[in-house]
């Protein structure tokens, strides 16, 4: 997938979610404090989850660079 690719998934993902939040709290009664509280928690979540997943995966990417640029300078 390449980034243009993701990147427009990633805004149809937070669009659903958005509009979902929003009737979810219409149906349960939230107040707007209530309702920005609990979505900022959310977010707050979500992106650490994401942060540590990219994280990882950079670190497997770098680590993948290293061995081939070792093993490329034995032969």
């Amino acid at each position: 997938m390449d980034i243009k690719s993701a990147a427009e998934h990633a805004v149809q993902t937070t669009s659903g979610v958005t509009y979902t939040a929003a009737g979810g709290a219409v149906l349960f009664g939230l107040s707007a404090a209530e309702f920005a509280a609990y979505v900022g928690a959310g977010i707050a979540i979500l992106s650490f989850i994401a942060n540590q997943y990219w994280q990882f995966r950079t670190y497997k990417l770098r680590q993948k660079e290293a061995a081939e640029h070792v093993h490329c300078d034995v032969k």
